[in-house]
């Protein structure tokens, strides 16, 4: 049965303040609730972002609250699976969106695909990928054309 806390935390209507007193709890399952729920504020998403827990920075990478230097430096992560949410994170900066597009690991690139400012350099550049799944993704998000074929890292 999920804590009180936990319960608390997943709730949209759980008032900011509240997330924010729950954001250091020693449990990372409520921790990782606090970075998804949308009511968290920035400065616990930031706080958030420095988790010793790898699942808590991935929630606060996907979280659309999350300030664009957190973005930025999530962006950096050693983890593929961070630096593929803050790609595909709408709040995430067209020009880090489109470096993650040249990220050697697919999965990444399968998140810049879906952003929804991508450069058109960057969508000619991924519409090439070898990976189809990193295409179908793009395919999916963006109109391209058979004449989309310029781009690269």
């Amino acid at each position: 049965m999920p804590s009180p806390a936990y319960e608390l935390a997943m709730c949209a209507d759980t008032e900011p303040a509240i997330l924010s007193a729950l954001a250091p709890s020693p449990d990372w399952h409520v921790r990782a609730q606090v970075a998804r729920n949308a009511s968290t504020l920035p400065e616990a998403l930031a706080w958030l972002a420095e988790d010793p827990e790898d699942l808590v920075r991935i929630t606060v990478a996907s979280n659309l609250q999350t300030p664009r230097p957190v973005l930025k430096r999530l962006a950096a992560s050693a983890d593929w699976r961070i630096r593929a949410e803050v790609a595909r994170n709408p709040q995430t900066a067209a020009w880090i969106a489109a470096r993650l597009a040249c990220d050697v690991v697919a999965g990444v690139r399968q998140g810049a695909a879906t952003h929804p400012r991508l450069p058109v350099d960057t969508i000619a550049m991924l519409a090439q990928d070898v990976d189809p799944f990193v295409r179908w993704a793009l395919a999916d998000c963006h109109e391209i054309s058979d004449t989309d074929t310029s781009g690269d890292c």
